[in-house]
Formats: C-alpha cells, sequence, structure tokens
C-alpha cells in the first residue's frame, strides 16, 4: 500500500494533492485546520501554526506496516500579513513561523523516527 502524508490538505495545492494520490489509490493522511472529507482520506484535524499541538501523538496512531511507499508532503504554509517589520502583530509573525519552518522540521524528524524501520520513503 502506498501512504502519503499532506498537511494543508482542505484547501488549494494541498487538496488538488489529495485529490490526485486518492485517484492514484494511496492511502491518504490530510492534515489540516479545515475539515475534509472524501472516499479513502484519513482527516486529522491540527492547527500546525500552534506550537503547543502534539505532532508526535499523530504518528503514534498512522498505521504504515502494510506500506510499500511512504511519502510525507509538507505543504502547509501561510504568507501572513504583509508589512513593515516593526508593524505586524507579534502572535502573526510566531504563527507564521511555526508553520513554515518550525511544524515542516518536526514533521520531517518524527516521519524519520516513526518509519525508521521501513524502506522506499521521502520526504517533499
Amino acid at each position: 500500500m502506498n501512504i502519503v502524508i499532506i498537511t494543508g490538505g482542505s484547501r488549494g495545492i494541498g487538496k488538488a494533492l489529495v485529490e490526485n494520490f486518492i485517484t492514484k489509490e494511496y492511502c491518504v493522511y490530510a492534515l489540516s485546520r479545515n475539515p475534509i472529507s472524501l472516499k479513502n482520506l484519513i482527516h486529522i484535524p491540527i492547527d500546525l501554526s500552534n506550537p503547543n499541538v502534539n505532532l508526535e501523538e499523530i504518528f503514534k496512531n498512522m498505521s504504515f506496516e502494510n506500506a510499500t511507499s511512504l511519502t510525507l508532503l509538507n505543504n502547509a504554509g501561510r504568507l501572513g500579513i504583509i508589512g513593515s517589520i516593526e508593524t505586524l502583530e507579534i502572535q502573526d509573525i510566531k504563527a507564521t513561523i511555526q508553520l513554515n519552518s518550525v511544524a515542516p522540521v518536526l514533521l520531517s524528524s518524527l516521519f524519520i523516527k516513526y518509519t525508521a524501520h521501513l524502506g522506499c520513503k521521502k520526504i517533499l
């Protein structure tokens, strides 16, 4: 079984990726704040811009044992508010950095940790 984990899977490019992998009969895990319901999709509701979410819990609940290939697609991201740095809200800066930089590094680390015993994996 081919498994793909896609962050930001409920809108835009992420949703298109989810739909594409489903048509190719992948087992798709979609991580997103917004609900998404498609056949053969496992939606994991999560706000990756929140530094207090337990990312490790996500991987503990995934099943990889029958995987022939594993892919983590770090797609979620945000531009944040555009403006001079001194005018931006601290919370917006934190959320943007968390989602664009911290979350992908942590998810990649956990993906490698929880799939170390399996071959044929990639992170994009």
